[in-house]
């Protein structure tokens, strides 16, 4: 089974997520050798900076907003758990159709396709956090621009175009089903758009502790970013969507566009997940789409571009659950049922 992997980004560690990793590793002695590694790699630069361990965070307690979501460690929590999950698919005989990522989930594909070390992305995550909180400036804004149907919803799309093309916003992240705006202020921008509320939660929202990423908004980070780094940037060994819809082929990739693209491009530019999956299941002719932990919060999103491509014929939601019952084509890692299908086991 040809498999396009999604990892997920900002976001997709809360509270229920506590101890993902800490469950993760003792689910088998792979899995166990799988976290360890990603945490070693990843707390190198974490060291350097005294910051704390990954593995201390995912084993707190409780769930405390101001430590967990705080962007360096949110980043660091969500990339590691990422990463994990996909060492173990990798290693478990895994046929890698493509690998893409929402938004931070850009970087643990780095990571994934080997376009960078583990070493490498974690020290790309831990100073693109930092640089973020220096000099990165205002909010995010998310909207949803589909119904419960996961069908599109006009209304709601032309308010986000109407606020972008009033210079109030800036695209930010487009989901497919949600689009992302950036705003300098997002707290005003949220209250000039319509209110709605879509699975029981109230829209827009404002996205806490985040800054108007992939917008001009930030651009003191593409700026401040610095060759210093001296980052390994190699031809991936798997097919890597980038955010703008193209894929970097193991055959034709230019390392050097490809850090010219994550160091500076997508970092004032929309990054566009949904387009990403378009081009995966139009160009990669992937059997499935597998979203790795931690979480499953882009899960709607990721059914709604199926849905939006008519991918094996699925054009509405009921036709969708029907065969996600009978036979998945999208399948998350956080579910054991459906983690079971491609890893022999399930944490």
């Amino acid at each position: 089974m040809r498999l396009l992997v999604v990892l997920p980004g900002r976001g997709s560690y809360g509270p229920t997520e506590l101890g993902s990793l800490r469950r993760l590793a003792g689910s088998s002695a792979e899995a166990a050798r799988a976290v360890e590694e990603v945490i070693a790699a990843m707390d190198a630069p974490r060291r350097e900076a005294r910051r704390s361990s990954i593995a201390d965070l995912d084993a707190a307690a409780a769930f405390d907003p101001e430590t967990h979501l705080a962007g360096e460690n949110a980043s660091a929590l969500i990339v590691a758990c990422a990463l994990a999950d996909f060492l173990l698919l990798e290693r478990a005989g895994a046929s890698i159709a493509g690998i893409t990522g929402n938004s931070l989930g850009f970087y643990a594909a780095l990571g994934a396709s080997g376009a960078l070390s583990l070493e490498d992305t974690g020290r790309l995550v831990e100073e693109m956090a930092s640089l973020q909180a220096t000099h990165g400036a205002g909010g995010q804004v998310i909207v949803p621009v589909s119904g419960d149907d996961w069908l599109a919803d006009s209304s709601q799309a032309r308010a986000a175009d109407d606020a972008v093309a009033a210079g109030t916003a800036w695209l930010s992240v487009d989901l497919g089903s949600f689009r992302v705006l950036g705003a300098r202020d997002a707290d005003l921008l949220a209250a000039r758009l319509p209110k709605t509320r879509l699975g029981g939660r109230e829209y827009p929202m404002v996205l806490a502790k985040h800054r108007a990423f992939h917008t001009p908004l930030v651009a003191d980070v593409a700026d401040a970013v610095s060759t210093s780094w001296n980052l390994e940037w190699r031809t991936p060994r798997h097919h890597l969507l980038l955010g703008n819809g193209a894929i970097a082929t193991p055959w034709s990739a230019d390392p050097r566009a490809l850090a010219e693209y994550t160091l500076r491009e997508q970092v004032v530019t929309p990054f566009r997940l949904a387009a990403a999956i378009r081009t995966g299941l139009r160009e990669l002719a992937p059997d499935a789409v597998v979203l790795t932990g931690p979480g499953e919060s882009i899960g709607g999103s990721l059914g709604a571009s199926i849905l939006a491509e008519g991918w094996r014929g699925l054009r509405t939601r009921d036709a969708f659950r029907a065969r996600q019952s009978a036979d998945p084509v999208l399948l998350s890692l956080a579910r054991p049922d459906q983690r079971a299908r491609v890893l022999t086991t399930s944490p």
